[in-house]
């Protein structure tokens, strides 16, 4: 994966991460730690160093970091994100399950996440107190009723 030709422009950065490159370089020490601490806890009783075994297609942590940003940015299938970076198919799902979790993790350090369950309106009120107007999109659907009206 050749992620630094996207690390050159901040406009290429942006168009492929949603971060700047000076965002994405400030990203890398937290990013490392939590993904350091889930290969800790991974496996209590290790016979090998961290790092150990096969060489993967995504490396370094800059590759790691790049590729979940990537794919959260564009959302990709998983047949076209294994196309592009050079892998199987499973290997793409796997990647994305397991730096999932600590790219959640960096953003609530770094950032603030959205809330991404609101239980009423007035919660959504609460959050977004500029919302004027609130649209829901729905769908109709037919639903057999008695023909008779006391049955109705």
């Amino acid at each position: 994966m050749y992620y630094q030709a996207a690390l050159r422009t901040d406009r290429m950065c942006k168009a492929t991460t949603g971060l700047t490159a000076s965002e994405f370089k400030n990203f890398i020490p937290d990013f490392t730690y939590y993904y350091n601490e889930l290969i800790a806890k991974r496996k209590k009783n290790r016979e090998r160093k961290i790092g150990g075994g096969r060489n993967s297609k995504i490396e370094t942590i800059e590759e790691k970091l790049f590729y979940i940003l990537w794919y959260m940015k564009t959302y990709p299938t998983f047949d076209v994100a294994s196309f592009w970076v050079g892998f199987a198919r499973s290997n793409a799902c796997t990647w994305m399950h397991e730096l999932l979790p600590i790219l959640e993790l960096t953003m609530k350090r770094k950032f603030v996440l959205p809330q991404r369950k609101i239980a009423n309106p007035e919660e959504f009120l609460r959050l977004f107190p500029e919302t004027k107007e609130i649209f829901v999109d729905g769908v109709e659907r037919l639903k057999q009723r008695p023909k008779k009206k006391k049955a109705q």
